[in-house]
């Protein structure tokens, strides 16, 4: 299972909420501090699952939210050991993992960001060269 939406809701970008649900590890700060927050505070989510997937191991980690928060709190900025990963993908992480929903990207970034995004035409090609369809006869 790669998603759970038993509690999402549909947020204008001037939307903030205030529900606490998720799992601590994927939370960004201002929901483990209680504050208000909005769209920017899945990016950070995003961010923290694809660091995991490319490392292994979460961005942070802590015994409880308590501690997790802390942790987040007194690191600069996120460090990728023992693996490697480009400078557009460490720059799309460290972008997404910033503290301040201020300084994060926007949804709008995420999608203009180097690392995510492809030419449509030639990765479409790319992706269905070989692929077989359906005999019509």
């Amino acid at each position: 299972k790669i998603a759970d939406f038993g509690f999402a809701r549909a947020l204008q970008p001037q939307d903030m909420a205030a529900t606490v649900c998720g799992s601590p590890l994927y939370m960004a700060p201002e929901i483990l501090r209680h504050e208000p927050y909005d769209a920017k505070a899945d990016l950070w989510s995003v961010g923290a699952i694809l660091f995991e997937l490319l490392l292994g191991r979460p961005p942070f980690s802590g015994a409880n939210p308590m501690q997790l928060l802390a942790n987040i709190e007194k690191t600069d900025r996120v460090v990728f050991e023992g693996v490697q990963v480009s400078s557009d993908g460490q720059e799309f992480l460290r972008a997404l993992l910033m503290r301040s929903p201020a300084q994060r990207l926007s949804s709008t970034e995420f999608t203009r960001h180097p690392y995510v995004r492809l030419d449509t035409n030639e990765s479409m090609q790319q992706s269905t060269e070989g692929v077989v369809y359906g005999n019509d006869g």
